[in-house]
């Protein structure tokens, strides 16, 4: 505020100009006194009120002055410095209202003065009425274009009122006018940050931060742009430099161990955070924070720790109930799980991913019906919940309710036919079903997708040997091989591929490889020996064996090809050891006994022998193959009658055994009984036309008729 001097002559001018004088030199108490006897001597005089209000607000006597000044109004109504005045104080008074009446009058007297639209402006501003302050303040940079504050209002306003361009036209304008303005570069940032426009935003901040670099809010807004634009660790840089201003800043810890995360450097995110709660221990997001990174680092019970706080701040929340729920099955803890997912299920009971989660835990602790019923419950609400859909199915595939896993796989693979896991498990329930064609093709297309599974070419190589399509397994089974070279069962099925194609020589090639693979694997000694055997390689073939019960001592297959063997080999010495541990190790079974007394016969031990097959017969009432042999014995013997009640004992228990009714025709040929030799012959000739035997009989035959014919004549 300003003093005009004008000294007047009389008593009252003469304290009027004392009182000049003394607020020259600061003296207002002074001032005031004079002014005041000035006034009695002369009531009238506007000039001396305005100068005696002045003194007043010097003096923070604000509503003195204001009555001064309203008096001074009345006197001389078109007085701009006292308008003027009157709104300033009324404006300090926070009485916008009253502010902008008197400003709006001096605007009746100076119509284009620039610094009323502007305080103007401020008053509307004030009063919520921005489109009002913005006319005003557009008016203003029009009447005076150099001042720099006029435009920086404009700039707000502009901002507030969402008009981005424009106010990036205005801050710029003020920063134009005015480059030291450290406050219009942070706001022209915060615009450009709202726009997206971050690299400009960095710029403007960083050129506040030059005029004036202890502003921790404006380092914050340059370490958030930074972190839009991912560049974490110009962000922690900056974020840095507000603890050398403010050291125990939480909401700055909060954001290093953010960027930090970011960086997937989680031991110092949460060094960061935990300083953040050292700071504030109710900052809930750091709590919240601390468990996603311990949990990401398999640290799940201190995962449980933090979010437990969280959900004490939040105990109707489900996102961190399914969290703790997520860290528990981490843990394995199945029960644990299932109780905080049942519980945020409780507060949001139409979410199918919880229900999805809640069946995975009934699933692992084995209640596969409440697993069932909540993957049901998922797919209800969701209908297009993969997940849901594919553990249903297996879920019902490991029921046997082989229908309804096919129903839920067919789903799960509408929804996501590019998934090669949904064509692996249908090949296996179609396969299930019998529909071995649409395995097939459920495993062609799995590999179609995913090429490179070993596990799919191998169960396409079981359903093509399934088929009998061999050479069409061989060729997955060998994909295999190509992908997953130690694949035991791969080697082992191209072994007995080969095996079954007679080609030796590449069955041990495959069997070789395995046990290379699995040393001590007796089984696979076992089919190596049979390999060697038929390619006549004895010696091999015992090696084998003898290996194989090293590994499994008391197996009775692998002890039976090795007696089988010797006895091959007329060794019956070694076949009859062999073939007692075999009984020993089984005493029940029949078989061996049945081929330890062929071993005793072929030693010529014949009695050993019937005991062997009638004790067979007793353990196996319906084995055949004894009731042929003592047939055989006891005709051998001469008990000829014996010998056929044994023959037709076979073909009772397996009339496909007709190699009996060879025997069985020259026994009753020397008995005379031709019809039956016949019949028997004839029998044996429909399944073995050819060969030494077959010839045998048809001269039989002949004889037989000759016989019939001759007894007819006579």
């Amino acid at each position: 505020m300003s003093l005009k001097r004008t000294y007047l002559q009389d008593e009252a001018n003469t304290h009027y100009n004392l009182g000049i004088a003394y607020y020259t030199k600061g003296q207002y108490e002074l001032a005031i006194s004079e002014w005041i006897q000035s006034l009695i001597k002369n009531p009238q005089n506007s000039e001396a009120r305005f100068k005696l209000g002045v003194a007043y607000y010097q003096l923070n006597r604000i509503d003195e002055a204001l009555k001064e000044w309203e008096i001074a109004v009345s006197l001389d109504p078109k007085n701009f410095e006292v308008l003027h005045n009157l709104g300033i104080a009324y404006y300090n008074k926070g009485d916008d209202a009253k502010a902008i009446e008197n400003w709006e009058q001096c605007l009746e007297i100076r119509a284009h003065d620039a610094e009323i639209h502007f305080k103007l402006g401020i008053a509307h501003y004030n009063l919520g009425k921005e489109d009002r302050a913005i006319a005003l303040w557009e008016k203003a940079s029009n009447l005076n274009p150099e001042d720099s504050d006029v435009f920086f209002r404009l700039g707000v306003a502009y901002y507030n009122k969402g008009l981005d361009d424009k106010a990036v036209i205005a801050f710029s304008k003020a920063i134009e006018l005015n480059p030291k303005n450290s406050e219009a570069h942070n706001n022209l940032a915060i615009v450009y940050y709202r726009l997206e426009m971050f690299p400009q935003a960095i710029d403007e901040w960083k050129k506040a931060l030059a005029l004036n670099p202890r502003q921790p809010e404006i380092y914050n807004n340059l370490g958030n742009a930074f972190s839009k634009l991912n560049q974490h660790r110009e962000a922690i840089e900056i974020w840095q430099k507000i603890l050398e201003i403010t050291p125990a800043n939480a909401e700055v810890y909060f954001k290093l161990g953010s960027a930090y995360a970011k960086l997937d450097d989680l031991d110092r995110a949460i060094e960061c955070w935990q300083q953040c709660i050292s700071i504030n221990p109710n900052d809930i997001e750091a709590h919240f924070n601390l468990g996603v990174a311990h949990y990401n680092t398999g640290n799940f019970k201190k995962a449980i720790t933090y979010w437990n706080t969280v959900r004490e701040k939040r105990s109707e929340d489900a996102d961190i109930c399914e969290k703790i729920g997520n860290a528990y099955c981490g843990m394995e803890d199945f029960a644990e799980a299932a109780k905080f997912w049942n519980r945020a299920i409780s507060y949001v009971p139409d979410d199918p991913q919880l229900h999805h989660k809640l069946g995975i835990a009934y699933s692992k602790l084995n209640k596969t019906q409440e697993a069932v019923f909540q993957w049901q419950k998922a797919v209800e609400i969701d209908p297009n919940h993969f997940e849901a859909h594919h553990n249903l199915g297996i879920a019902f595939y490991n029921l046997q309710r082989f229908d309804e896993g096919l129903r839920e796989w067919e789903k799960a693979r509408d929804l996501n036919p590019t998934d090669a896991d949904i064509f692996f498990k249908l090949g296996h329930v179609y396969r299930q079903k019998r529909r071995l064609d649409d395995a097939i093709v459920s495993w062609k297309k799995a590999i179609e997708l995913d090429p490179n599974n070993p596990n799919t070419h191998f169960v396409l190589g079981n359903a093509f040997d399934e088929k009998g399509l061999l050479d069409d397994a061989i060729l997955s089974w060998r994909r295999v091989i190509d992908l997953a070279p130690n694949d035991v069962d791969a080697h082992n099925n191209l072994g007995i591929a080969y095996f079954q194609k007679n080609l030796f020589d590449k069955a041990i090639a495959e069997w070789e490889d395995a046990i290379r693979i699995t040393p001590e694997n007796g089984e696979l000694y076992n089919k190596l020996g049979i390999a060697y055997i038929k390619m006549d390689l004895f010696e091999k073939s015992v090696e084998c064996w003898e290996k194989a019960l090293k590994y499994k001592p008391e197996d009775s297959d692998i002890l039976s090809n090795l007696a089988t063997a010797y006895h091959n080999r007329e060794m019956y010495d070694k076949a009859i050891e062999i073939w007692k541990r075999v009984i020993k190790y089984n005493p029940q079974d029949a078989e061996a006994r049945n081929k330890l007394g062929i071993a005793y016969y072929n030693k010529g031990m014949y009695d050993q022998a019937i005991e062997l097959w009638k004790k067979a017969i007793e353990l196996n009432p319906k084995d055949a193959a004894a009731y042929y042999n003592i047939g055989t014995e006891e005709f051998e013997k001469g008990r000829i009658n014996e010998a056929i009640t044994a023959y037709r004992r076979v073909l009772e228990i397996d009339p496909k055994f007709t190699q009996v009714y060879y025997n069985l025709a020259i026994i009753y040929a020397r008995k005379r009984l031709f019809r039956d030799a016949i019949d028997a012959a004839r029998r044996f000739l429909q399944t073995t036309p050819t060969g030494v035997e077959a010839e045998n009989l048809k001269t039989l035959v002949e004889q037989c008729e000759q016989e019939m014919e001759q007894s007819a004549e006579v």
